[in-house]
């Protein structure tokens, strides 16, 4: 059997659940981030930060269920598998709010970098707890 460069495998092949996992949650930053500064503009930036949030973590579960884990220990409870990915994005949500707060109150960073701050804290945060319960 020839070995396949790189370059010719597909993503899923290349880098594992963890690179996929990383691409999710880039598309869904990219989907947070874009309504964070829309909503920003007219609601106060802590309720501009949980509904862009919110929305991006709706964006986060489709993709991780179609693309990023292969195995899925509650598919068959759809609801409860549902029910902890919404529960680990809460508490995902609660270290968003604490990072992008202490950053723009704290150390008065202006929000993008406060946001990409809370971006990794809660990336790290929440594979972990979804690799734990979920997949």
């Amino acid at each position: 059997m020839k070995a396949m460069a790189i370059g010719e495998r597909p993503l899923m092949a290349v880098g594992g659940e963890f690179l996929r996992y990383f691409v999710a949650s880039i598309v869904a930053l990219a989907v947070d981030m874009s309504l964070l500064i829309i909503f920003a503009n007219y609601i106060h930036y802590a309720a501009a930060a949980c509904i862009s949030f919110l929305i991006g973590a709706s964006v986060h579960y489709l993709i991780s269920i179609a693309f990023v884990f292969r195995r899925r220990r509650l598919e068959h409870r759809q609801m409860t598998e549902i029910a902890v990915f919404v529960g680990s994005g809460v508490l995902a949500l609660l270290v968003t709010i604490v990072v992008v707060a202490l950053c723009v109150e704290i150390l008065h960073a202006s929000l993008p970098v406060a946001k990409l701050a809370a971006a990794g804290a809660s990336f790290l945060f929440g594979y972990g707890a979804r690799k734990l319960a979920l997949f």
